[in-house]
């Protein structure tokens, strides 16, 4: 049987979603469809239901095909329209990056109501699509944002995300894990990073899509050796001659170690669980 082309609002709502029952339950296939449809022929998605029969152009059929495709695949919605709203501002996503996570949202709010108005240096290491600098540059105007990665294409990404948002970021290209020697020798008042946490053994419990699509490079980290980047960032700050507050995303499950790192060095730790009350960022204080 021929499948119908997506030649109406309603028929291409329908395709898309019978492309991606086989992946999801039926109501997140509909929202994933819905939000397709929006992103990739620019309709206001209740005009699906309110003008089902409104006629889809040749073109916007073409890129609905081409969409669907990808979908079927397992690929994420984020990346097959090529970007995501993140705290009122667009992002540009490819699989060169993470797809950014509404944890991370939490830190940086965090962040934000604790600098509020503060004349601060700011390094995000590991920035990937950039979120974190160009929310933290936006919400605390009075701060200079630097940012790191050690991807240069997840970095000419941040570069364009900065841009598009009217952002004003500083990107470096640095690996943290082998060197901070050509970070810039500014004294950072503020250090955040949302580095790669995830074990090789907790691969079982993710789904696919996120497995076979987004970067593992900025997801995983060895069994033996979880906190490698937590090590590094604490080596890095405990190097620096002025006191520096740190913030970072963390693994649920190695909060207690994360913050050990730091209190060692003789900060103040304050672990944060989020909205699903699980202990997901750390604040590392100097003390007074």
């Amino acid at each position: 049987m021929v499948e119908k082309k997506p030649n109406t609002y309603i028929n291409a709502f329908k395709l898309t979603v019978n492309a991606l029952l086989p992946l999801y339950d039926e109501q997140e296939a509909s929202a994933i469809a819905k939000q397709f449809l929006e992103d990739t022929i620019s309709i206001a998605r209740h005009e699906i239901f309110t003008n089902p029969d409104h006629p889809v152009s040749e073109t916007d059929q073409t890129r609905i095909e081409k969409g669907i495709k990808r979908l079927r695949k397992g690929e994420p919605l984020q990346y097959v329209v090529g970007t995501i709203e993140f705290m009122e501002m667009s992002f540009s996503v490819t699989p060169d990056v993470l797809i950014p996570r509404p944890e991370t949202e939490e830190l940086i709010r965090w962040i934000a109501s604790d600098l509020a108005g503060k004349k601060i240096n700011i390094l995000d290491i590991g920035t990937g699509s950039g979120c974190i600098a160009i929310c933290l540059a936006r919400l605390l105007p009075d701060a200079t944002v630097y940012a790191t990665d050690i991807s240069e294409k997840a970095l000419a990404l941040a570069a364009e995300n900065a841009k598009k948002n009217n952002q004003r970021v500083e990107f470096i290209h640095n690996d943290i894990l082998n060197s901070s020697a050509d970070l810039p020798p500014i004294q950072f008042d503020v250090v955040v990073s949302n580095p790669p946490y995830i074990t090789e053994q907790e691969k079982r419990l993710m789904h696919s899509n996120v497995l076979e699509h987004e970067p593992h490079l900025a997801l995983f980290v060895p069994n033996e050796d979880p906190l490698r980047f937590y090590k590094a960032i604490s080596t890095y700050v405990g190097s620096l001659q002025l006191p520096v507050t740190t913030y970072l995303e963390i693994n649920e499950a190695f909060g207690s170690e994360t913050a050990k790192l730091f209190s060692v060095l003789g900060f103040e730790t304050v672990i944060k669980k989020d909205i699903h009350d699980k202990e997901r960022m750390v604040r590392a204080t100097p003390q007074a």
